[in-house]
């Protein structure tokens, strides 16, 4: 978590940051809507947020793109997650924070 912690001042200021932060909120909660991820995430996202869902998928994607050439790509890679210098789709971003958040909450209990 303490990586993690280490990319969020960088990260704060993009739009894409609260767009993200609730789309791990919600995913927290029921991970079933990474199936379905325009229909379960950026939709609710969206509509919360009074935009498109086009608008919040392009901007987490910059997020996305912005934490992977700031250390995102070396702490996937400590994670033991497979990296190349491509960015992750977003919903793979989504998954790998949700995997280090289940983690430290795995580890605390």
């Amino acid at each position: 978590m303490n990586e993690l912690m280490k990319l969020t001042p960088l990260l704060k200021h993009y739009k894409g940051y609260v767009y993200f932060r609730d789309c791990i909120r919600m995913a927290q909660h029921d991970e079933m809507v990474l199936t379905a991820i325009i229909k379960g995430l950026y939709l609710p996202v969206a509509m919360k947020h009074k935009t498109s869902y086009l608008c919040v998928e392009r901007d987490i994607r910059t997020l996305c793109k912005i934490a992977w050439a700031n250390g995102g790509r070396e702490l996937a890679s400590m994670r033991g997650y497979w990296t190349t210098d491509r960015v992750p789709a977003n919903k793979k971003c989504i998954e790998m924070v949700l995997d280090i958040l289940n983690e430290e909450e795995f580890m605390v209990s």
